[in-house]
């Protein structure tokens, strides 16, 4: 320990003496390492973390399918069966709407209502911050109409009251009683606002007729590969029993995450792979600094041997050295990543999952301190190694690497003898012109 803090306050003094030196290497680094930890916060966000779901990796999306798509919107009967005949899911919901309009709130305002099944609320093992969720029985058919709204519909349109008991919406003409608000933050499909049981609801349509996405939660234990065979399966006994329905029409699992983040995992990878040939690129720069800087050096690292400084030690020192840049470099990188992340996702098309979620949390500083530690040692060991294999003959004779021949300056050596089990090495401590 007492070793490292000496090496510590030794690497400082150098990049102080080499201040030009030192703002190459650390800008080099902040460049590399900034670019790195802001496509790396990206990627955890949209490709990495979990989604805001309990379970969320046991959520999945349901689809028809057939030759020309993968992902066919569901009918009415198949969704039924689906949901009669499965053994894989713990819950599945039918959901289908969109935008309309909605009075009943403070004003009347476009929004975002949905009519789901019965497992819809199950499915994201939701529970209502203010109210409650709407019951078995008022998901059968000619049951009152009721609602559950979220949060931010809940703030805007019904000014956060609590008491809802005597709150009324109107949608396309149907009276619907307000029951519950569901939590802050809770959002699927991304834009809901509004969602009301879809049973009390005649439904009449046919099985050419796709009108829902399925929603779903694998039992625990049920892989989605396992839970496709099946459903796989399903479709061929419905095709089988329904022939002059959509022949052919399969049924495709594809987990919530893989539908969430889309076609842009390969993009990202991609991104991410180029940041990282750069900073690859920044430490080669960087490690021929340290060997032109280790050239210049040689009669000091000579004079540390001859003084007793094993090799092991000398590359203690060199790589101390090193790491003091890229711990400097990883710093300044962090802050620079803090700008590129606001950059990019100002740029960002909108259609990016999550991109507004981008944040510097724990992993992303985790990230930063690792490839700091990493870019330290890969600019850092081969011109240490180099620099310590030294010819005590040649680089001690006068005029010999590092005595500056013909250059008219006399240099001075002042060493300092560290007293600690044996001698080890000695401070360069400055030139005199």
């Amino acid at each position: 320990m007492d070793n490292l803090k000496e090496d510590l306050r030794f690497s400082i003094r150098l990049l102080l003496k080499k201040p030009g030196f030192a703002a190459v290497a650390i800008l080099t680094l902040a460049l590399g390492i900034g670019a790195n930890t802001a496509i790396f916060s990206v990627v955890d966000t949209v490709l990495l973390s979990p989604l805001p779901y309990k379970d969320s990796d046991r959520i999945a999306t349901l689809w028809e399918s057939s030759s020309k798509s993968k992902e066919i919107n569901v009918s009415g009967p198949n969704f039924r069966d689906w949901h009669e005949r499965n053994k894989s899911f713990e819950f599945m919901a039918a959901y289908s709407g969109g935008e309309t309009t909605v009075t009943g709130g403070n004003e009347p305002a476009r929004a975002a209502v949905y009519s789901v099944s019965r497992d819809f609320f199950s499915v994201f093992s939701l529970s209502p911050m203010v109210g409650r969720l709407p019951s078995p029985e008022e998901h059968r058919l000619g049951a009152n109409s009721v609602a559950v709204v979220s949060y931010g519909f809940w703030q805007r349109m019904l000014g956060a009251d609590n008491k809802l008991e005597n709150r009324k919406l109107t949608v396309e003409g149907i009276s619907i009683d307000v029951i519950g608000v569901l939590p802050k933050g809770f959002s699927f499909p991304a834009d809901g606002d509004v969602w009301i049981p879809n049973e009390a609801f005649e439904d009449t349509s046919s099985r050419t007729a796709h009108n829902y996405d399925v929603i779903a939660k694998l039992r625990s234990g049920v892989s989605v590969p396992r839970a496709q065979a099946e459903m796989t399966s399903i479709g061929e006994q419905i095709v089988k029993e329904f022939p002059d329905a959509d022949s052919k029409m399969g049924v495709n699992v594809v987990s919530l995450l893989d539908q969430t983040v889309g076609d842009i995992r390969p993009a990202l990878l991609i991104m991410l792979a180029a940041v990282a040939f750069v900073l690859l690129i920044a430490c080669a720069n960087v490690a021929n600094l340290m060997l032109s800087r280790a050239v210049s050096r040689q009669k000091e690292i000579a004079i540390r041997a001859a003084l007793g400084a094993e090799r092991r030690r000398i590359i203690q020192q060199l790589l101390t050295e090193s790491g003091v840049l890229a711990i400097i470099g990883g710093t300044l990188g962090l802050l620079l990543a803090i700008w590129l992340i606001n950059v990019l996702v100002a740029l960002s098309p909108s259609d990016i999952p999550r991109i507004n979620q981008v944040s510097i949390n724990g992993r992303t500083l985790a990230f930063t301190l690792g490839v700091s530690v990493v870019t330290s040692v890969l600019f850092g060991l081969a011109p240490a190694l180099r620099a310590s294999r030294t010819d005590l003959t040649e680089s001690l004779k006068d005029g010999g690497r590092g005595s500056g021949a013909g250059a008219g300056h006399h240099k001075s050596v002042h060493c300092w003898w560290l007293l600690k089990s044996r001698l080890q090495f000695c401070f360069w401590l400055e030139q005199d012109y």
